[in-house]
């Protein structure tokens, strides 16, 4: 966190306003933190235990508040994080479903009683309406402890408060960040293998011995599947925009897709057709950077479903989503030791994955999915 952030955090739980009577510019935190003892020594000493402890409090909310205002977290996953509202609209999907066409018989004069008949003319064709609800919550949370004796540190000098709010923010971000970014990878693994289980043609595999120009191939052929209206990959006549969709690649895979270019007379032609490109150094595991695992529940049966030799997963981007809500830290003082807080950062975590939309898995060669049914 840079100092001027720490500055303007601590002057505003000290309401250190030029405008109220007796405070002068002089009062003022600097944004280099040059005048930080004599600061503390006008607001913060004389505060009694109780007020220390409030004030911390709110310095440690300010910070958090700060650190997600001001910095994004980089993760392996691809983005599928959604705000509170987007979020929403995914949790309750309508699909319609386009019924058969009929024969216009306006200029058919020899079969007019067809074309007259009582249903032909008032019957109803009402379109074929679901509705599908999702979302699975988790809850988040993270424990780390201050003391008075830290806090009263932060007065001491520029480098104890920078040292002071670097540890609170890395208490704060680190883990949390983390655990957003398993969490997308766990809702993107999810979707790779439902899909794949609830739609044969969502689970593909490149021939043996496949060059550069075969997968960019196999990738062209699925982006054109997915911008016409049909059934292929999904359960309903649909299709997806260019702008929704996407596709993580496996790095290596990637690189050679890339490094190509320099062997051809018109790399043009083996460009990737999509925008949204999230090259990952692996999908579930860096061990395993070609396979994916999981559990999958349904009504019948409880399945280890596996992955393997994934190489790119073409996806639309609705598909599925997560989200973090109600996100708080707070404050529990240790009763029998003095000075000693303890902070809860706690959240909801929510994801979703609707396998009505596509999410196709292309692996390499001698790769696929495989489930170990167990019937329950």
């Amino acid at each position: 966190m840079e100092r001027k952030n720490i500055a303007d955090i601590l002057n505003k739980s000290y309401g250190v306003d030029t405008s109220k009577d007796g405070i002068t510019e002089n009062d003022v935190l600097k944004a280099d933190l040059s005048n930080i003892v004599d600061f503390g020594r006008k607001f913060v000493q004389g505060d009694d235990v109780a007020k220390k402890f409030s004030t911390l409090s709110g310095i440690i909310d300010k910070i958090r508040t700060t650190i997600y205002e001001d910095a994004e977290f980089i993760g392996t996953a691809p983005p599928c994080f959604k705000s509170n509202d987007d979020f929403r609209g995914l949790k309750e999907i309508l699909h319609v479903e386009v019924g058969d066409f009929s024969e216009n018989l306006t200029f058919d004069v020899d079969n007019t009683t067809t074309h007259n008949s009582f249903d032909a003319l008032f019957g109803k064709e009402l379109p074929e309406i679901s509705a599908k609800y999702f979302g699975k919550c988790v809850h988040y949370a993270q424990k780390f402890t201050r003391t008075l004796n830290q806090f009263d540190e932060i007065f001491k000098s520029p480098e104890n408060a920078v040292s002071f709010f670097t540890h609170v923010e890395n208490a704060i971000r680190v883990k949390y960040d983390y655990s957003l970014d398993k969490l997308q990878i766990f809702t993107f693994n999810e979707a790779m293998l439902s899909c794949a289980v609830n739609n044969a043609n969502c689970i593909a595999t490149l021939n043996a011995n496949a060059t550069t120009t075969d997968i960019v191939l196999k990738i062209k052929e699925i982006v054109r599947d997915l911008k016409a209206f049909n059934k292929k990959y999904t359960n309903f006549a649909t299709s997806t925009t260019m702008d929704n969709i996407h596709i993580a690649i496996r790095g290596d895979v990637y690189d050679k897709i890339i490094t190509s270019y320099a062997n051809v007379y018109n790399p043009k032609f083996l460009e990737i057709p999509i925008e949204n490109i999230h090259v990952m150094p692996y999908f579930q595991f860096a061990s395993a950077p070609d396979t994916v695992k999981g559990t999958l529940e349904d009504t019948n049966a409880n399945s280890t479903d596996n992955i393997a030799k994934a190489a790119f997963v073409i996806y639309d981007s609705r598909a599925f989503g997560c989200t973090a809500y109600n996100e708080v830290i707070q404050s529990q003082p240790v009763a029998n030791e003095y000075g000693v807080t303890n902070y809860f950062h706690l959240a909801e975590m929510e994801w979703i994955v609707n396998n009505d939309l596509p999410v196709i898995t292309v692996c390499e060669n001698g790769g696929g999915l495989t489930r170990n049914v167990e019937i329950v």
